[in-house]
């Protein structure tokens, strides 16, 4: 191990202990025929890489500052609710919130049973108590308000944007800002995690099929490892196509070579707009329609809120319609069953409130006719 950086984030596995390093590589490799499971074999490859993660920070700070800690060949042996503790208020001094050094923490107490051996039990409880602490004052830290706008007016906004983007003659005459407002009237319509949503693939992952256009997500791309499915509005399915078939295909040209790629979303240079630049647009949409920018996660909260409020005796469908586990595990088949009811009663209210909308700007109120 080399000289430790304390300016350094976080160590690499790479660079961890040799001993740590080995079991924490052998507690995540799947069990032979006749091996015993690896303590962190059964978890899933993103909880395994945010656990490495946040268990190099860990492993930085030890090496910074207890640096005799590193010595020793069990993680767990090595750390003390004193070290976690002098962690957690080094990291509260780098400004992270109270939550996110909790779930760190916890994640690097995981690291550290999966390899092994496994502490007493009342090592262990100590150990938890300064995961409970930092927790404890998460929830007296007050949290800054997140800005919710109604699914309506997000909806609407996207329609705005697209048709700011189109010249004189109706065509698309700005591609980029066509395909931000399709981006902000098909998230708020189908208000799946941003990191779902920015890595929409065509044929995997948005398809025709007879009853329309659908985003479908299977389990492995979910964060709850079931499939995910949201029916594109029909109200928005003639916007979506035009897209593909006039403004995608110009913003693929831009590519200095051939862009080839199924990514729903294109950059400025024909590549594949990742995760932050979909983010941006979207908030730069809102800002420029709303008067305020709306984050992506925000038309997930926009969703569950106005579907309360709508049907206050059904708020348990406002889990269903984004897709979460439900209250509790015996209810699991209960979501299920409920949740396109909810996407299709959701999004069948957005396109009344469009329909109305252009109604009332074609016919004027009577009492605006010339007499």
């Amino acid at each position: 191990m080399g000289k430790p950086n304390p300016k350094r984030l976080g160590l690499p596995l790479s660079e961890w202990p040799e001993p740590w390093r080995r079991g924490w590589e052998r507690a995540c490799q799947p069990p032979g025929f006749l091996d015993e499971r690896g303590g962190a074999a059964n978890w899933s490859p993103r909880r395994q890489r945010q656990a490495t993660y946040d268990a190099g920070r860990y492993v930085a700070w030890l090496a910074a500052h207890e640096p005799a800690a590193v010595g020793n060949p069990s993680l767990i042996a090595a750390t003390t609710p004193k070290t976690l503790a002098d962690f957690a208020n080094h990291e509260l001094a780098r400004g992270l919130k109270a939550s996110s050094i909790a779930t760190a923490i916890g994640n690097a107490i995981g690291v550290a049973r999966a390899i092994g051996p496994e502490p007493p039990p009342e090592h262990l409880r100590a150990l938890w108590t300064v995961v409970e602490g930092l927790e404890g004052r998460a929830t007296r830290e007050r949290r800054s308000p997140r800005e919710i706008a109604r699914p309506e007016d997000l909806y609407l906004a996207g329609f705005a944007e697209m048709d700011a983007a189109l010249g004189p003659d109706g065509r698309i005459a700005d591609a980029n800002r066509y395909q931000a407002g399709l981006m902000v009237a098909l998230l708020a319509a189908a208000p799946v995690r941003i990191g779902n949503f920015a890595s929409l693939e065509l044929g995997r992952d948005l398809r025709l099929s007879e009853g329309g256009w659908h985003i479908r997500l299977d389990a492995e791309r979910t964060k709850t490892r079931r499939r995910d499915i949201w029916p594109v509005p029909e109200g928005l399915r003639g916007d979506l196509e035009y897209f593909l078939e006039e403004g995608r295909p110009v913003m693929l040209t831009r590519a200095r070579r051939p862009a080839g790629h199924a990514r729903l979303w294109v950059g400025a240079v024909g590549q594949p707009l990742e995760h932050q630049g979909v983010r941006q647009r979207i908030k730069e949409v809102t800002e420029r329609q709303l008067g305020r920018a709306i984050s992506p996660h925000s038309f997930r909260h926009s969703a569950a809120t106005a579907f309360v409020v709508d049907h206050p005796e059904r708020p348990r469908e406002a889990a269903a319609l984004l897709g979460h586990a439900g209250f509790r595990t015996t209810e699991r088949h209960y979501v299920r069953s409920s949740r396109q009811l909810s996407i299709r009663q959701m999004q069948a209210f957005l396109e009344r409130f469009r329909r109305q909308r252009d109604q009332e700007e074609a016919d004027p109120h009577p009492d605006d006719l010339p007499r």
